[in-house]
């Protein structure tokens, strides 16, 4: 194991570089910032499945439980993408840590997203991985995408509040909080952007059935 990283050092290193019907109640193409509702296990169906946002998704002591050893952990590994939307998309870049990948553990920090995963209902997963987009003087728009060619289900939880957004195209535009879960049709074009009045915008996808 190498030497730790010191707190400055990792700031450096953060600081160089993430529906369907029913969703009219929340207004369409709106920055949506109503609460939702809570869920102990969600589990839509892909047959009639829409957008929900569901604030205070987790406990406290979940959320506070999922930074401090993410965000927080001067620790927690993150890894240079110098492309967000696609490969050789060149519309930016961020950091990114995979938890998983095609329903196989691809970290030693799994347990972090576990609160998470408790929450929902799965036959397999397809990817969770943290996304961690520095601050930009402009607010920066990456590319329209899908996560997958076939329909499957989706879940954003943001780590923190900023005035970025997830952007479903022709739908909404989600804004993010400390907190707060999407749920949404990943095989439909979304985007996300960066924010202006926080140091990163941070959240957690993951795509599942």
């Amino acid at each position: 194991m190498g030497t730790p990283l010191s707190p400055s050092v990792l700031f450096c290193r953060i600081s160089l570089t993430h529906y369907l019907r029913g969703v009219a109640q929340f207004g369409r193409a709106l920055a949506l910032g109503a609460s939702g509702r809570r869920f102990k296990s969600f589990h839509p169906d892909l047959i009639n499945f829409r957008m929900e946002i569901v604030d205070s998704f987790l406990s406290e002591h979940d959320c506070n439980f999922i930074t401090s050893n993410s965000i927080n952990n001067i620790y927690f590994p993150f890894y240079l993408m110098t492309c967000v939307s696609k490969f050789n998309s060149k519309d930016g870049s961020f950091f990114i840590h995979k938890f998983m990948e095609n329903n196989k553990q691809n970290s030693n920090f799994l347990k972090v997203v576990t609160p998470i995963l408790n929450q929902i209902n799965s036959n397999i997963i397809y990817r969770v991985q943290l996304n961690l987009y520095p601050k930009t003087f402009f607010k920066h728009k990456h590319g329209w995408h899908t996560d997958k060619p076939f329909e499957h289900k989706g879940l954003i939880y943001y780590l923190n509040s900023n005035n970025g957004t997830t952007d479903l195209k022709g739908e909404a535009k989600v804004k993010s909080v400390r907190n707060r879960a999407l749920f949404f049709n990943p095989s439909k074009l979304h985007r996300s952007t960066t924010c202006t009045d926080q140091e990163f915008r941070a959240n957690i996808i993951i795509n599942y059935n």
